[in-house]
């Protein structure tokens, strides 16, 4: 597939509950014909259970901006657990719903109307991510 990309986002709030963002950008690729992909996503997180000291068990859901399928929703869940003092990995996995993605695809990428995608398709992805959280 190849291109080159970027991605940063913040987390705000309380162990309990709060908000994260986060953007991406990514380089063209020969398969989508795109020059450049952004993604802007907001969640809101909601920690269910605390099975120990340094770990947390929760739901995500959040909205998703992508330039190359419109506007989606994200639901899922993420783990996060203590590494140390100052550093949590951050496990997640969820749905991404993009309910116009396959027709907006179409139209900007010039694809036939006949156009057929492989499955799961363009209008739903799922998604899985591991980050690490730094705390000063």
């Amino acid at each position: 597939m190849g291109g080159r990309g970027a991605r940063c986002g913040i987390r705000l709030g309380r162990a309990r509950r709060g908000v994260a963002g986060a953007g991406a950008s990514r380089g063209g690729t020969a398969r989508c014909g795109s020059e450049r992909t952004l993604l802007v996503a907001p969640d809101a997180y909601l920690r269910v259970l605390s099975p120990q000291a340094t770990s947390d068990i929760g739901a995500v859901l959040g909205y998703r901006y992508s330039s190359l399928l419109g506007h989606g929703l994200a639901i899922g869940a993420y783990a996060q657990f203590g590494l140390s003092r100052s550093v949590d990995l951050n496990l997640s996995f969820g749905l991404l719903v993009f309910p116009d993605g396959a027709d907006r695809l179409r139209r900007d990428q010039n694809l036939p109307s006949s156009t057929q995608f492989s499955f799961p398709g363009p209008n739903v992805s799922l998604a899985l991510g591991a980050s690490f959280a730094f705390f000063p």
